[in-house]
């Protein structure tokens, strides 16, 4: 985040080495496996990015308050093709926190292989990522997906994208 908030020019050298900093910092813990120090660092970069530009959304600068689209994935899960497919059956949905705490113990484990095994079987997938989400960053689910290995990877990275609105 700190090169693209300096090559904007909207924050001074100094505030770019601090956040390159907690970004070093940050990247230190995933390395040593220590996950909620790396947590505490990436909330730490955020909190000063919100404290010098007002905003933590890099796609929209010019928003300062929550969309409320953001949470729209919500209106995609009550579909019931969708609650067929993710196995959840009557399950109520409170907007995640009921996922987020079944998965605490398991977020951020290298799960390529297995989802490589999924794709390998033609199992339909949603791949969900985040807009500034340290557990499924934009990016580092691009990546991601760019890199697991499975038997229709070239045609995957090769295919068109569209974007899926709930409406849809």
């Amino acid at each position: 985040h700190s090169q693209v908030l300096k090559s904007l020019g909207l924050i001074s050298q100094k505030t770019f080495e601090e956040l390159l900093s907690i970004e070093e910092r940050t990247q230190l813990y995933l390395e040593k496996n220590e996950l909620a120090n790396a947590l505490g660092s990436w909330q730490d970069e955020m909190k000063k990015m919100k404290a010098t530009i007002g905003s933590v959304n890099l796609y929209d600068l010019t928003r300062f308050t929550i969309d409320v689209t953001e949470r729209n994935y919500w209106h995609f899960l009550q579909q019931p093709h969708v609650r067929k497919a993710i196995h959840v059956g009557n399950t109520i949905l409170d907007g995640g926190m009921n996922v987020l705490n079944r998965l605490q113990n398991l977020w951020m484990l290298d799960k390529l292989s297995t989802f490589a095994k999924i794709l390998d079987n033609d199992i339909p997938v949603l791949v969900y990522h985040g807009n500034f989400d340290l557990v499924l960053p934009v990016e580092g689910i691009s990546a991601a997906l760019e890199n697991t290995p499975w038997k229709h990877r070239r045609q995957w990275c090769e295919a068109d994208r569209q974007v899926y609105h709930f409406t849809n």
